[in-house]
């Protein structure tokens, strides 16, 4: 009999996760090749500019989720592509607690966010962890004023990059799609509401999302700041359409970043 979806989803999660952990993090998996990351750190150390800006295929910023989130989202995938009714009620219990956070009472977020957290995919630099932390160790250790501007996921995205211990050495503004669609699909795929003011909560090094608008990133940069303004529409199904924007997001040399 062949394997269901949500068979696979928990053979995966149970002998796989933990070996496909460690490989992401400390194996020699590389997403630029050897040629190439040498190549990018001998034109930084010859440069002399005052920003550094990083043009990633996909995102750099760690897209960590607790594990429990994750492993529910997967079955839920798994339900719906078994055209069966998928189980949303994972999503709620993080909202409610997101919202009573805003409230004045962190308890119940402070206990759901105390879980294990996964990269959210292995095809992004979630997936090429030792990588990303030799890239991000030599910038900091040449005290770069590092962006990174990341395409792939079809959403806009705004955070910082962060070293294995925390330590900020840069910031990354991820432009979302034109047409594309992305987590604005699966969202409506799972007949959840948007998440949109949630994975900023439940993601450490995220800032700034949306999940729903589509449109470009216009990023401006001078010698005190880089300001990206996301620019979208309000459909691109039709050619009548009515264009909005974001507030802007300030990048400061200090390193600060500001909504």
């Amino acid at each position: 009999m062949p394997l269901s979806l949500s068979g696979l989803v928990t053979a995966v999660s149970a002998e796989l996760l933990e070996e496909r952990l460690i490989e992401a993090a400390t194996g020699d998996r590389t997403m630029l090749g050897h040629a190439q990351l040498a190549e990018l750190g001998t034109k930084v150390e010859a440069s002399d500019a005052l920003w550094h800006v990083l043009g990633s295929p996909t995102q750099m910023a760690r897209l960590d989720l607790p594990v429990p989130y994750l492993q529910a989202f997967a079955e839920a995938l798994a339900a719906v592509a078994a055209g069966q009714a998928p189980d949303v009620s994972f999503v709620e219990p993080y909202q409610v607690a997101a919202v009573q956070a805003a409230a004045g009472d962190p308890t119940a977020l402070t206990a759901l966010l105390a879980d294990p957290k996964m990269p959210e995919s292995f095809d992004n630099w979630g997936g090429f962890g030792l990588e990303r932390e030799q890239i991000l160790t030599a910038a900091n250790t040449m005290e770069l004023n590092l962006l990174s501007i990341a395409g792939d996921s079809h959403n806009s995205w705004a955070g910082q990059l962060t070293l294995n211990d925390g330590t900020v050495v840069g910031h990354e503004f991820a432009a979302p799609g034109i047409s594309a669609p992305g987590y604005d699909q699966v969202n409506q795929l799972l007949d959840v509401a948007s998440v949109d003011d949630l994975y900023p909560i439940l993601i450490d090094d995220i800032n700034y999302t949306d999940f729903t608008s589509k449109g470009f990133l216009d990023l401006s940069i001078n010698r005190t700041e880089a300001i990206g303004t996301f620019r979208y529409v309000d459909t691109v199904f039709s050619e009548t359409y009515t264009p909005f924007e974001s507030d802007p997001v300030t990048v400061t040399l200090a390193g600060q970043m500001n909504l």
